[in-house]
């Protein structure tokens, strides 16, 4: 019983570890965009619908930008 967990474990991170789109942006696979918008209020975009707000070009943080996951 101890060993299938181990290898449950395992394959489970290790199919962590490979990236599952082929979307390959400028920040790489993990980017945060602002709004293009800087006046809308988090109660507004929630109020609104998602399809119509805007994100900025650029990435405000990329997971260059991360020195560590923990």
């Amino acid at each position: 019983m101890k060993s299938l967990f181990i290898v449950s474990i395992s394959l489970f991170l290790f199919s962590c570890n490979h990236s599952t789109s082929d979307d390959k942006s400028a920040g790489g696979i993990f980017a945060i965009y602002l709004l293009q918008d800087s006046t809308i209020t988090a109660g507004d975009a929630f109020s609104q619908s998602i399809n119509s707000l805007k994100l900025s070009t650029s990435a405000f943080l990329t997971i260059n930008d991360l020195k560590s996951y923990t």
